[in-house]
């Protein structure tokens, strides 16, 4: 697996983590992804365990301290599995691939009814200790977005997808930078 700079795992780590009431997007309801029958939001730590068996490895997110469960998966994808729970209830989960694969083997998998959408950092720190993210048309940050199927694929610097992403709620990732830049 390619190494990935620690500043865009947090980046992911927090923007999963992060999740605001859903939003209408595009014109389009978000809705809950579902993995292996576990519905985002919905689905018991409980019937994750009976689903997928003991994780490999529990633990916390580094920023935000959520409880965390790890998974050696084959499905969709080789790859880990991270699963985000809070209060007994799987919020989000994380596919880190194994390899990462070209954007039209991944609508392939998932649909074509994809977005990209860009970002860029904003100028100042977040409450987690990494500098939070806004939509930018001209941002080096990519990701598609399905709204109808609750993902968001992240594309590395070879624009290819290194992580699948299932939400419970569409993550309210402003528009417009939070902070003021320095000045010079």
């Amino acid at each position: 697996m390619k190494q990935q700079s620690k500043f865009v795992c947090a980046y992911r780590a927090i923007a999963v983590v992060c999740l605001m009431p859903g939003l209408l997007w595009a014109g389009q309801a978000w809705s809950p992804a579902v993995y292996r029958g576990l519905v985002m939001g919905k689905s018991t730590k409980q019937e994750l365990v009976q689903k997928l068996g003991q994780p490999q490895s529990t633990g916390r997110e580094e920023d935000m301290g959520v409880p965390i469960l790890s998974y050696e998966t084959k499905s969709p994808l080789p790859g880990t599995l991270v699963v985000y729970v809070r209060r007994g209830i799987v919020q989000n989960i994380e596919l880190n691939l194994k390899n990462a694969i070209p954007i039209g083997e991944a609508k392939k998998l998932f649909g074509a009814d994809f977005r990209i959408v860009h970002y860029s950092f904003d100028d100042c720190l977040g409450d987690g200790g990494t500098a939070p993210i806004y939509e930018d048309p001209n941002g080096a940050m990519e990701e598609l977005v399905s709204p109808s199927h609750g993902l968001v694929l992240h594309l590395n610097q070879y624009r290819e997808v290194d992580t699948i992403i299932y939400l419970a709620e569409d993550r309210k990732i402003p528009k417009q930078p939070r902070c003021k830049s320095p000045k010079r």
